[in-house]
């Protein structure tokens, strides 16, 4: 560049002495001084003519030098490119032979350079995934495009088939003619598992959120629900449209809700992952019912509470059944504490369940001691088996109860007549849970029979 500026000024200096020596020479001898300006003319003509041309090449020279080095850059960056040890580059033939490749390429499918380099790249592609490859290889012979991406499954010289993401780009020349094709593999074999393994979990929950028999509710952590499925939507009686957006703080039993408001918030908080209770909610319709709910906290990857999930299940027929269950217990214990006779539940076998305030006076012994005993270990030995006929018939459901006198032995070790009714209670099936024993005390009315027999009088029946 410097030489043309160079080369640029000494025309300049040529054309300027040559003017200043015609004019002294004219000055002299006009007639001379035409031939010399001839002369001067022609010879500077020819030393332009020269320098343009000295030009010219140092500009040629200079331009060769740019695109030198811009090709070098390019190669450069190029290389550093194809030697990228994050990717696979391959540079394949338009018939998909693999003329070269990069050491990760190599890497990635488990073969030496010489086995791969003249192969098609269908001896490395999964069959089933060949024929798209092939069509989009088509196109891109086709000019119908420059370039396409897709993930698709490879196999490895091993025979692991893996996943990876190829983008394939075509290089023409300037006169659009292909020449060859660029690949570049980027190993996604892990991301694409997970991700069809998170899809497969996504479609196994939506499958048990859609068709569960419980009720499954989706809550953010501001308690409005995000997802309900089919169940929970019966359950109470609204559909899905109007429960998305729902706070089910206005669903909730209001005399149960500050429990609710407290768990949520706990839960919301990251105080606790997750809590179960029975609690009540109102129907559309306002009706009360029954349910038991298992409400879990979601985190994400970092910890952070993401939403809530809550199963319910309804268990208003249940939880009815138990509450009169529960009352008729009550009775049943009232009227057994309070009963003027006797009464004793007992096993098979004839341990004590439980006996009433009656039973426990009239054999001197506690609930508690009773409780360690048999029938037989209080009875008189001597009628020990009194009853065992009826006893064994009522067992094989041949009489629902029977009533026998049997005399027994207090804790004090005296004797004292009672007048026993036993029943046995039945479940569904037929077979006997335990037994019903009804105590009546009639030691005064044996002692005062014996007297009237004693003093030989004539006794009327009680």
């Amino acid at each position: 560049m410097r030489l043309s500026v160079f080369l640029h000024i000494v025309v300049i200096l040529l054309v300027v002495s040559t003017a200043a020596l015609i004019g002294f020479i004219s000055a002299i001898s006009p007639t001379q001084s035409a031939w010399l300006l001839y002369g001067v003319v022609v010879a500077l003509c020819v030393g332009i003519l020269l320098i343009g041309g000295q030009i010219r090449m140092i500009r040629l020279k200079e331009n060769r030098n740019t695109i030198e080095e811009q090709l070098s850059a390019a190669e450069a960056r190029f290389q550093a490119f194809f030697n990228d040890p994050a990717v696979a580059i391959g540079i394949l033939s338009l018939d998909r032979t693999l003329i070269d490749a990069n050491s990760t390429f190599f890497r990635i499918f488990g073969y030496d350079r010489a086995e791969l380099i003249g192969k098609n790249s269908a001896v490395v592609t999964y069959p089933d995934d060949d024929p798209v490859s092939s069509k989009l290889f088509m196109e891109l012979l086709a000019g119908q495009r420059d370039s396409y991406e897709a993930d698709r499954r490879y196999i490895r010289k091993n025979g692991e088939v893996f996943w990876a993401h190829v983008t394939m780009t075509i290089v023409r020349w300037s006169d659009n003619k292909p020449q060859y094709l660029v690949g570049v593999l980027m190993d996604i074999d892990k991301q694409k598992r997970d991700a069809l393994a998170l899809a497969e979990s996504e479609a196994r929950f939506r499958a048990i959120f859609n068709d569960s028999a419980v009720g499954v509710g989706i809550v953010g952590l501001d308690r409005k629900v995000i997802d309900a499925n089919p169940a929970i939507c019966r359950m109470f009686g609204m559909t899905r449209e109007e429960l998305i957006g729902f706070n089910p703080t206005f669903a909730t039993y209001v005399e149960d809700d500050p429990a609710s408001i407290q768990l949520s918030s706990e839960l919301a908080s990251g105080q606790r992952d997750t809590y179960e209770t029975d609690r009540r909610y109102v129907r559309k319709n306002g009706e009360v019912f029954w349910a038991h709910i298992s409400m879990s906290l979601v985190r994400g990857a970092d910890g952070k509470p993401l939403y809530l999930v809550g199963v319910l299940m309804d268990i208003d027929k249940q939880k009815r059944d138990a509450l009169a269950l529960a009352e008729s217990e009550a009775r049943f214990r009232a009227a057994f504490e309070s009963s003027a006779i006797g009464m004793a539940l007992t096993t098979i076998d004839g341990h004590f369940i439980t006996a009433n305030a009656v039973v426990r006076k009239a054999s001197g012994y506690t609930e508690e001691e009773l409780q360690q005993l048999t029938s037989d270990e209080i009875v008189y030995p001597e009628d020990l088996l009194v009853g065992s006929e009826h006893f064994a018939e009522m067992m094989e459901g041949k009489r629902s109860h029977f009533q026998v006198e049997r005399r027994y032995l207090r804790k004090n070790g005296e004797v004292f007549w009672t007048r026993l009714t036993l029943s046995a209670v039945r479940d569904a099936q037929g077979n006997v849970m335990y037994l019903v024993v009804l105590v009546e005390d009639i030691n005064e009315q044996k002692r005062t029979l014996a007297e009237l027999k004693k003093s030989g009088k004539t006794s009327r029946p009680f």
